[in-house]
């Protein structure tokens, strides 16, 4: 769900009056939080193994990105690199 509506979005997505806005704005917020800290969760193995155990624990959200199979294959210091945290 975005703040748009994204693909499926629509103007009734988004209210006029400032109280609608601003409790469209808060559950756009906590839906994008929630779905990041599930990915972190997903990923809490892989966020170890690139930044450690003490920094990978402590990452809260995350956003999963796959490397295409039909380009340069990035090692583990491009991906820190592409990915710092």
């Amino acid at each position: 769900m975005s703040h748009e509506g994204g693909a499926n979005g629509y103007a009734g997505l988004y209210p006029d009056d400032p109280a609608g806005k601003q409790k469209r704005r808060d559950e756009v917020r906590k839906d994008l939080a929630d779905k990041y800290a599930k990915e972190a969760d997903h990923y809490r193995d892989t966020l170890i193994q690139y930044y450690g155990e003490d920094k990978g624990r402590r990452i809260k959200y995350a956003q999963a990105f796959e490397i295409c199979e039909y380009g340069r294959q990035p090692s583990k210091d491009d991906m820190k690199q592409m990915f710092p945290l």
